[in-house]
């Protein structure tokens, strides 16, 4: 049986998308197969995973049940995107655009002295 499971598995190695019958198949492997994560287990693995905090068998099974599962790998890769934009929009960059004209510049300098 372990076998066969490994066979299946394999299966759904490669980046492109299952077709229906390999759907049907994942979602069967989720349920039934031993060691499987829940897609609520996924889910508070997530960070984790992000963070490489995981230990090489649960990395595993993470990865398993991302290949398997189309909701979690899309809510994944949302994941990644939001943390991105996260820190994107924290970095503080207090470099000036080439293209501002230096009177501009000198005339806020001199506004924000003057303010108590």
């Amino acid at each position: 049986m372990r076998n066969l499971l490994l066979k299946l598995l394999l299966a759904f190695r490669g980046d492109e998308e299952p077709g229906p019958r390999k759907r049907r198949l994942g979602s069967w492997l989720l349920r039934n197969a031993p060691g499987m994560l829940s897609c609520e287990e996924f889910e508070a693995f997530v960070h984790d995973y992000y963070e490489s905090l995981l230990s090489q068998k649960s990395r595993n099974q993470f990865e398993t049940h991302m290949r398997l599962c189309p909701m979690c790998r899309v809510h994944f890769e949302s994941y990644v995107s939001a943390v991105a934009l996260g820190k994107g929009v924290c970095e503080e960059d207090d470099r000036l655009p080439a293209d501002i004209p230096e009177e501009l510049v000198g005339a806020v300098l001199i506004a924000r002295s003057q303010d108590p």
